[in-house]
């Protein structure tokens, strides 16, 4: 509410809060008319999200997550970036916070500093769809881009099965409709890390398969725009297997589903024509590894239950 532009809608969405947070949404309400409260049962980030999206009614819109904060001229260079290029989308950079709170007046020019443009993308998604695999000039969080509402008319977030992903899942699926995308190097977002938040919980095995699932999902719509980024989409989600199947070797708790899942995942990649040889074969060997990490995983637990039944006897 301290934006230097003041042309600004502020949709608070309560989900559920069981402090007194309800009670200063309201207060700051009463306080400015541009703050419009949303009071709901919690049903997480992404049924917070969607239910911000239904109030929204300007034409532009942006996300700040609840520990996070923007500049106080972030509105204001957003703006003059949009006078110069009428983009459906803007994207910029942001900063970390640890342990102590940023100055709310970056150390960045007070003009947008263009980092790259995409044009015409409706006639060729192909170089926007490759940067985006890759993460060239576009960061995953939703939070990072300034959006132009009628992208999302028919676009949610996932509120069921991808509750720690939900900013891959839609990450395609909110550009690919803009025709003008422009990459800001300005930092204008202040992304605080809280050891408690959801992102920075220990890592599981629930929350890969979590981002592999979103992962899939974005790449689909990418190879259905982009089909020459077939077998690049399918390296990516090697890589991602192959995690997987280092937090099994690390111990990581992996219960039967989980396990289901990862093999028929990997049985996929194994049967995936589309990757080149030299990486069929090293889809194959993973394959091959977890399941003869299973083996000896088993000889070990059948050697143990003999030895202590041996010192059992004695």
């Amino acid at each position: 509410m301290g934006q230097t532009y003041k042309k600004i809608e502020v949709i608070v969405v309560d989900d559920g809060s069981t402090d007194q947070s309800a009670a200063i949404c309201d207060a700051y309400a009463a306080k400015d008319e541009r703050v419009r409260v949303i009071h709901k049962q919690n049903g997480g980030l992404s049924s917070a999200r969607n239910a911000g999206l239904e109030a929204a009614s300007g034409d532009y819109l942006m996300f700040v997550d609840g520990d996070d904060y923007l500049a106080k001229d972030a509105c204001a260079i957003l703006v003059k970036a949009l006078a110069k290029y009428p983009a459906e989308v803007i994207s910029f950079g942001y900063d970390l916070v640890v342990n102590e709170e940023a100055d709310l007046f970056p150390r960045h020019s007070s003009e947008p500093e263009y980092a790259y443009i995409y044009e015409n993308v409706l006639c060729n998604h192909e170089k926007l769809a490759k940067d985006i695999v890759f993460l060239h000039n576009f960061c995953v969080m939703t939070w990072s881009r300034l959006y132009k509402k009628d992208l999302w008319q028919k676009l949610r977030f996932p509120v069921t099965g991808i509750n720690n992903a939900e900013d891959v899942y839609t990450l395609y699926d909110s550009v690919r409709l803009a025709n003008t995308i422009v990459c800001l190097k300005n930092r204008l977002y202040y992304y605080v890390q809280n050891p408690f938040s959801i992102t920075h919980a220990d890592v599981s095995m629930k929350k890969v398969i979590q981002d592999i699932i979103a992962t899939e999902h974005m790449h689909e719509g990418i190879v259905k725009d982009c089909p020459s980024l077939r077998e690049i989409c399918a390296a990516k989600r090697y890589s991602q297997y192959k995690r997987a199947l280092d937090l099994i070797y690390a111990g990581a708790a992996c219960d039967a589903q989980e396990k289901d899942f990862l093999i028929g995942r990997l049985a996929d990649l194994r049967n995936n024509r589309v990757l080149s040889l030299k990486r069929h074969f090293f889809c194959q060997m993973i394959y091959k590894e977890y399941f003869l990490y299973r083996m000896m995983r088993l000889v070990a637990i059948f050697a143990k239950k003999i030895f202590n039944k041996k010192h059992a006897i004695k």
